[in-house]
């Protein structure tokens, strides 16, 4: 709750006094939108707020139906604008599109899973989304390089 809060306003603190990048997920409408951590953030520096559907990335509940979606509204705050392009609701139903609650748990195969824990992964299409706006920030004429990590001695 607001311990964690604070450990993360902390890390973000560090991270931003360096020029460094950050970014949280929450469901949206989340109170941690509107603790006074991320509200202190958000008034002295740069952030955004991206909300989305988790079905525009194909998050799907486990042993679907080809029309089976999990909507899975979802908030990123950061400070990497080009996130944004991530913005953006769902449609709505259609015959080819139809949500399924992200709640019980369904029978797959011989195993029983809880909808709740599968629709907890990122699709990849949100990953893969996530990748390539975060790769156009860290782009070489920014001066930053693409790789993360050095090479550690056991490599």
């Amino acid at each position: 709750g607001n311990l964690q809060a604070r450990h993360m306003q902390e890390l973000i603190e560090a991270l931003l006094e360096v020029g460094g990048y950050f970014s949280v997920e929450n469901p949206y409408g989340s109170y941690l939108w509107l603790s006074p951590f991320v509200l202190d953030v958000t008034k002295r520096h740069t952030t955004y707020f991206v909300s989305f559907d988790q079905c525009r990335f194909n998050l799907r509940p486990p042993g679907h139906r080809w029309n089976e979606y999990t909507r899975k509204r979802t908030t990123l705050w950061t400070n990497i604008s080009e996130l944004r392009d991530m913005n953006g609701f769902c449609s709505g139903q259609t015959c080819r599109h139809k949500h399924v609650h992200a709640w019980g748990v369904r029978k797959v195969g011989k195993k029983t899973i809880k909808l709740a824990t599968a629709a907890g992964q990122y699709p990849l299409d949100m990953c893969n989304m996530m990748a390539t706006c975060i790769c156009k920030r860290l782009k070489p004429n920014r001066g930053m390089p693409l790789s993360f990590a050095e090479p550690g001695p056991f490599q």
